[in-house]
């Protein structure tokens, strides 16, 4: 059986429970915002514009007026890690130097362009 087959199944039963026994309860919805691509070996964010945790939850505590914005800091991110592989900088010690000087300094203290 298949895992999607099985999960399907308990849903169902689980349903079928709740109306039987006809008590209200809490669903946790939830939505798969990266979805994994085998043949290419990434992972692909699906959220864009549509994450209530970066919207409403990061953007709130980074103190974005426009939350929406919180999707750009997110490409800059990307762009930073993408071109630290680029570059052939995994060293640990390295990396967590970078990403230091970065959260303190910003893009300006980047050892490399973008």
């Amino acid at each position: 059986m298949r895992f999607s087959d099985l999960a399907s199944e308990i849903t169902e039963r689980n349903l079928i429970w709740r109306q039987k026994t006809n008590k209200i309860t809490m669903l946790n919805l939830t939505r798969r915002v990266f979805n994994w691509d085998p043949v290419k070996d990434q992972h692909q964010f699906r959220g864009r514009n549509n994450s209530y945790i970066l919207e409403q939850k990061i953007a709130d505590r980074a103190g974005y007026a426009d939350k929406r914005k919180i999707y750009e800091e997110l490409d800059l991110r990307t762009h930073i890690l993408d071109r630290m592989i680029q570059l052939g900088i995994f060293d640990y010690y390295e990396v967590n130097r970078i990403i230091a000087r970065f959260n303190e300094e910003g893009a300006q203290s980047l050892p490399f362009k973008l």
